[in-house]
Order: structure tokens, then sequence, then C-alpha cells
């Protein structure tokens, strides 16, 4: 009796432990997510930070054309 109750303990805690298994993998996939998606949107930021520039830079080009 004593061992059946025992055995049915440890079945539970298995159980438990598998459910915070996925529940850990399931965290960590949804940090992974959120992690790629701010790099795109920096990534994403940088580019239209530089297409700004490169914009500014042409501006001032011509503008130092047209002064000559």
């Amino acid at each position: 009796m004593f061992l059946d109750q025992k055995l049915g303990l440890i079945r539970e805690e298995k159980a438990r432990l598998g459910i915070c298994c996925d529940l850990h993998r399931h965290l960590a996939h949804v940090e992974f997510r959120e992690m790629v998606s701010g790099a795109l949107h920096t990534a994403s930021n940088v580019a239209l930070g530089f297409a700004v520039v490169e914009q500014i830079v042409r501006l001032l080009r011509d503008r130092k054309d047209r002064r000559q």
C-alpha cells in the first residue's frame, strides 16, 4: 500500500514536471519570437534612418552645386 502511494506521488510529480517543461518551452519560444520581432523592428528603423540621411546628404549636395 505504501509503495502504491509513493508510486502515485511520483507519477503526479512527473506529470507536473512535464507541464512545467512544456510551459517553459512555450515561454522560451514566445521570448525568442519577441526578440526576433524587436531585432527586425530595429533593423527597419535603421534602414529608414539611412534613407533619411541619404536624402539629406543628396539635398545638401544639390544645394551646394546650385551655389557654385
